[in-house]
């Protein structure tokens, strides 16, 4: 039954009189001690009444202690329970400031003498009653005097002594007193005095608890060390200290744990786990100052706690080990000579643990990663003397501890039989990747035991990979040239191989090695090996030498990772790799050979292994020799990381400017990250990259134009690399070169003119190239040209646009994909470009056909979204004409009935608007500019113009809803076009309206009901078109988020009972409960709109496929028809078009446009070999002179149409309303 006290806040709830409610509360209840407290109650009211009191809580609470005092000589324990209890319900009650701190000394006064005398009678007080007063009395203390000890000090005292009570409640609640009571303090003087108290305490109980730590606790006997109250006692004193630890002074801080310290024994012991718990309240709590000088004392002692075996509990050993890391944390932190002469000693006593069972193991493993850690900091202060000699007098502090520390894992290594677990090899990377090199010094027997345990783990079924990453941090930590010191890889005169097992380790774990070591040593060493297998008879052999010939040759990659002398070593590389690739040695290698020298475990994309591998595959299938497919692979390597690496020093770039590869990142961060060059090396480094450039840039293009489609995406990437580094002059007479070799134009940069029928006979004569074979060949160098942009200048840039250009003029289709992408390159990395050539851009661009495949649609309109983002920043009138003549192309492709055509648009529209938003930091009038324009098109345009304006304005609001609340004319113009009685428009802001009501905040969608509600509202009634269920969508998700009274209040009289059947039938597909839930992930989700995995996401992607089934399947048969008529040479009509602008003005395609927009770009070139599809080439020309003229004039005008976005007004919904003729 609760406790009348604890319902205190309950009873007071309307601030009615305290008596009363205790009646109407407990007038019924039988129960004893409750017909007491409503009597003592009735007595209180009485004397209130007597004297004309108010019947308040402070008037209650003066009237019970004044009767009290007066008759504590003369109240029995059943009425002295009554008064207590009710006291602690009134005192909770009383207003801060009501009681004056002498009046609180009083009471508190009465309160210790009362219950002292009931303590000490013979039926005493019931547990509940003493409970009450111990609560009363910290509530007292907030009322004394806080700054005056004397005070404070009975009080103090007496709940300190109810905190070691044996009664449970009772000691709870006494411990809370004291708590706030040491929080509440307001002066140093009074805490120190209450410190001295807790410390009074803890001296007087210490006698017996040394005692007690000295028995140790066995099975069957702890309940007998136990059993005695006094020795309860000392346990809950030492609860009481562990509380007291956060607020007890400095000075009496640093006794208590000087006293606790001797309570601490190798041996378990009942109080084990008590002291451990005050320590750690020490650690966490106490300042460095008081805690150094008694931790290194704690340390000793939890060492030998720990060593001492099996023999202790397992949560206690936990508990010692973590003890230990939070001791030498703060041993790190305030006295560092201390940390590092502890610090073997700590090892040695927890890498016994991991060996256990796996939960010590696993957190003894964390324990020692993280001291480990700190050794980093400690490295810099070794010297030479450090060194490991026989002559230890000459080691310093440093050095010796690290020694000391090594020896531990070497020597808890020995102990493993087979393969050591994943913890002390996790250790032991720790210790190798955060002492660096002078792990050489320390480590040499470690390395070598690791390289003795992987040499009897290869061939087996052991799981390896723990030992790998562990060898692989000390090559990481020491360097290859150190460990090929320890381990030397060698062929003996007898053709066995020492440490083969090391170049895998080797490939994934080299960074910042020297390019110098890998020419001078690895070099040699793989050509001694394919030097022994040409020697060999035995195809078996020869095969296994080969193999190891080539993976040494493949360790160029890891060598390429952060060098430490690039710019001192990379010619000479360059000139191995030069030599390599001329040569045609080694040709015809069997595929075997490559698929033998990398295993499957190696071959992970991403990382370099697969790439390798990779590069193996198409240099055999494509009948290159392995050797040259090897060397392909390293020309990539060489630009993508040795260029990068070093340019994103001089000038960081975004993420989208890195190599594809994400090799070089797989390669370092498996294991930590590596620091960048600073700029003086980069700058060295690029210097003598670029001296090196010209000759690969050429080696690589000549590669290019003559691979086949498969290798040449690998190749453009290092092209590119080359080429921004390589003088531009040098870039043009390369391009040129490939000009004049195919037969495009001549050395001076004009390009010949396509000849007659009669010129291709005279060019077959002649060996020429055909016309067919030059086109092929004009994709390629197209293709190459884009990889020429990013470094280019304006001469090289000139020239390229020319082909571009060139290829436009003479090609009706071959070659647009790749000219569309290499413009849209110009564009995106040359900003002067598009400034300086904006119109002479625009009238090629929309002078063209559309193109009919998607790839050259994507990178055709790569290129208009930059022109469009500099059109609309401009305020020049020829500028808004060119943007309109863009949008126009964008909106009518949105009504294309092909669906990947209409994507496209939508992605295009999505990369205008977040481009715009982008820069709105600056100004927003671009982004509302764009809206403006599109809004412009609701007026004077056709149906089919139309439509499509409402489905672009749909798919920006699906991206951003705010642009409704920003630009408040949206909404009313899109509602307005609902009093027309054109289907096609109709569907698309029924479309509009539902993609809106699921954005919108429920608390902005409220600002909009009205107007949203009065106008779809009269569309209900009409059920042909799908309208009436559309409707009923729209209203469901409405009632969802505004909550169906509110949507009621709003909706006209005539159309109440169709609301209330969208009610019915919203109740009856889910239940209450259910759809409570749904409002609830609405509204929170309407917090979070940019999560991509948020409940709103989900609710308007469920409300965008809400579309009826019926409708897509007369979509479906008017395909059919459409595709049976063969009508793809004209526009279709209003009627016709609904089909592919989809149902509900473009809902389906908003929500496969976001689909689209979230998932990566086609690229433009592999997109231009795919399947290509019909299309219509006169639905988006514009009146150029290039451009055909349209079959039917009102074709021709939805082309062409530029809106006046000053006609919006009149789309305005006005204060009147309109109704619908039905």
């Amino acid at each position: 039954m609760p406790e009348p006290e604890e319902q205190a806040e309950e009873l007071l709830k309307d601030g009615s009189d305290i008596c009363q409610q205790l009646m109407d509360r407990y007038a019924r209840s039988s129960a004893p001690q409750h017909r007491h407290l409503l009597a003592t109650a009735a007595a209180m009211r009485s004397i209130l009444a007597s004297e004309s009191l108010p019947l308040t809580p402070p008037a209650y609470f003066a009237a019970a202690i004044d009767t009290a005092a007066s008759n504590s000589d003369t109240l029995d324990s059943t009425a002295a329970a009554a008064l207590l209890s009710f006291l602690s319900v009134v005192l909770p009650l009383v207003p801060a400031q009501e009681i004056s701190a002498e009046k609180a000394g009083e009471a508190v006064s009465v309160l210790v003498n009362l219950v002292g005398k009931e303590r000490g009678s013979d039926g005493g007080l019931a547990v509940a009653t003493v409970k009450a007063v111990v609560k009363c009395l910290g509530i007292l203390l907030g009322f004394c005097d806080l700054e005056n000890w004397d005070s404070l000090k009975l009080g103090f005292q007496t709940l300190l002594d109810f905190s070691i009570d044996r009664r449970p409640k009772v000691r709870r609640c006494a411990q809370d007193c004291l708590v706030k009571a040491f929080k509440s303090f307001k002066s140093s003087g009074v805490n120190k005095a209450a410190s001295k108290l807790v410390l009074s305490m803890l001296k007087n109980n210490m006698p017996l608890a040394v005692k007690l730590s000295s028995l140790k606790a066995v099975d069957g006997s702890k309940d007998d060390t136990l059993s005695k109250p006094e020795h309860l006692e000392v346990l809950y004193m030492l609860s009481v200290v562990k509380i007291s630890v956060p607020s007890l002074s400095t000075k009496v801080s640093s006794k208590v744990i000087s006293e606790i310290v001797k309570l601490l024994n190798s041996k378990f012991s009942v109080l084990t786990r008590h002291v451990f718990q005050v320590i750690e309240a020490f650690f966490e709590t106490s300042r460095v100052e008081v805690t150094v000088p008694e931790t290194d004392k704690i340390v000793d002692l939890l060492v030998s706690y720990v060593s001492s075996g099996d023999k202790n509990p397992v949560d206690t050993d936990i508990s010692a080990a973590t003890l230990l890391k939070r001791a030498l944390d703060i041993l790190h932190d305030g006295e560092s000579s201390l940390w590092i002469r502890n610090l073997p000693l700590v090892c040695g006593c927890l890498a016994g643990l991991l060996s256990s069972e796996a939960s010590i193991a696993s957190l003894a493993s964390s324990i020692l990663k993280e001291l480990l850690s700190h050794l980093a900091d400690y490295k810099t202060l070794l010297t030479d003397k450090d060194k490991p000699s026989d002559d230890e007098g000459q080691e310093s502090t440093e050095g010796s501890a690290i020694k000391s520390v090594c020896l531990i894992f070497e020597n808890a290594l020995a102990t493993y039989s087979g393969i050591p677990d994943e913890h002390i090899l996790g250790v032991i990377t720790v210790l190798f990747l955060n002492l660096g090199e002078i792990s050489y010094a320390f480590m040499k027997s470690i390395v070598l035991k690791l390289a003795d345990l992987m040499i009897l783990a290869n061939g087996g079924t052991s799981n390896t990979d723990h030992l790998r990453k562990c060898i692989g941090s000390a090559v990481i930590a020491m360097g290859p040239e150190l460990i090929l010191t320890l381990l030397p890889i060698s062929l003996h005169a007898d053709l066995t191989c020492l440490n083969i097992w090391l170049i895998p380790i080797l490939k994934d774990f080299v960074v910042e090695a020297s390019l110098g070591y890998y020419i001078e040593n690895v070099v040699p060493l793989a050509k001694s090996f394919e030097q022994a297998s040409r020697k060999v008879k035995k195809l078996a052999i020869s095969q296994d030498l080969q193999a190891h010939a080539y993976d040494l040759w493949g360790l160029l990659p890891s060598f390429c990772c952060h060098p430490t002398d690039t710019y001192q070593n990379v010619g000479a590389l360059a000139e191995i790799l030069i030599t390599f690739l001329k040569e045609d040695s080694f040709m015809h290698k069997n595929i075997a050979i490559a698929l033998q020298v990398l295993s499957p475990s190696y071959v992970k994309p991403g990382c370099f292994s697969f790439n390798f591998f990779l590069m193996f595959i198409f240099g055999c299938v494509l009948n290159y020799s392995f050797l040259y497919a090897l060397f392909f692979f390293f020309f990539w390597l060489f630009a993508q990381v040795l260029v990068y690496q070093n340019k994103n020093v001089l000038s960081p770039k975004t993420e989208s400017a890195e190599p594809n590869s994400s090799a070089e990142k797989d390669c370092v961060l498996q294991f930590r990250n590596v620091s960048t060059y600073s700029k003086k090396i980069a700058t060295k480094n690029i210097k003598a990259l670029t001296s090196c450039s010209t000759e690969l840039l050429q080696a690589l293009t000549n590669l290019f134009v003559d691979s086949l489609p498969e290798k040449r995406s690998y190749l453009k990437d290092a092209i590119g690399c080359l080429a921004s580094i390589t003088d531009s002059s040098i870039t043009k007479m390369i391009l040129m070169s490939l000009f004049e070799r195919f037969q495009f134009g001549d050395g001076e940069g004009e390009f010949e003119k396509l000849g007659s029928d009669n010129q291709a006979m005279i060019d077959k004569e002649q060996g020429n190239l055909s016309s067919t074979e030059k086109e092929i060949q004009r994709c390629v160098i197209m293709e190459l040209a884009s990889s020429f942009v990013e470094g280019a200048k304006e001469d090289l840039i000139d020239l390229i646009y020319k082909f571009i250009t060139h290829t436009f003029e003479v090609t009706n289709e071959s070659g647009h994909c790749e000219a569309y992408h290499t413009l849209s390159r110009i564009l995106e990395e040359h900003a002067w470009f598009s400034s300086s050539r904006f119109v002479e851009l625009i009238d090629l661009l929309l002078g063209l056909k559309s193109p009919v495949d998607i790839a050259s649609l994507r990178s055709r309109f790569a290129s208009l979204h930059i022109l469009m983002i500099h059109a609309l920043k401009m305020r020049l009138e020829e500028e808004n004409t060119k943007a309109f003549l863009i949008l126009n192309e964008i909106i009518l492709t949105l009504k294309e009935g092909n669906e990947e055509f209409r994507k496209a648009a939508y992605d295009i529209l999505l990369k205008i608007s977040a481009s715009l938003k982008d820069s709105s930091a600056i100004s927003d009038a671009p982004y509302h500019k764009l809206i403006g324009m599109i809004m412009g098109y609701l007026s004077g345009s056709s149906p089919h113009i139309k439509s499509g304006a409402v489905s672009a304005l749909s798919v920006l609001v699906y991206q951003d809803a705010d642009i409704c609340l920003s630009m408040p004319d949206i909404v009313p113009s899109l509602l307005s076009l609902l009093h027309t009685k054109v289907v096609e428009v109709i569907k698309a802001v029924l479309g509009f309206v539902k993609v809106l009501v699921s954005c919108l905040q429920a608390k902005d969608l409220h600002r909009l009901l009205s107007d949203v509600v009065y106008e779809v509202l009269p569309w209900s009634s009409v059920s042909r078109h799908h309208f009436r269920s559309k409707v009923i969508v729209i209203m469901e998700i409405i009632i969802r988020k505004c909550g169906s009274a509110v949507v009621e209040s709003v909706t006209p009289e005539k159309y109440k009972s169709f609301l209330k059947t969208v009610f019915e039938n919203r109740h009856g597909k889910t239940s209450s409960k259910e759809s409570d839930a749904g409002d609830t992930e609405m509204m929170l989700a309407d917090s979070s709109m940019k999560a991509s995995g948020s409940m709103l996401e989900k609710r308007k992607h469920k409300a965008m496929s809400s579309i009826p089934e019926e409708n897509n399947s007369v979509e479906q048969r008017k395909r059919k028809r459409e595709k049976k008529n063969n009508t793809y040479a004209r526009i279709p009509s209003s009627n016709e078009h609904h089909s592919s602008s989809g149902s509900g003005g473009g809902l389906r395609a908003v929500q496969s446009a976001r689909r689209s927009h979230n998932a990566k770009s086609m690229n433009g070139q592999s997109e231009g070999r795919q399947k290509k599809s019909k299309r219509n080439h006169d639905q988006i020309m514009t009146n150029h002179e290039k451009r055909k003229e349209p079959t039917n004039t009102s074709q021709k005008d939805e082309a062409t149409h530029i809106p006046n976005a000053s006609k919006l007004s009149k789309h305005k919904v006005g204060r009147k309303r309109h109704k619908i003729n039905k």
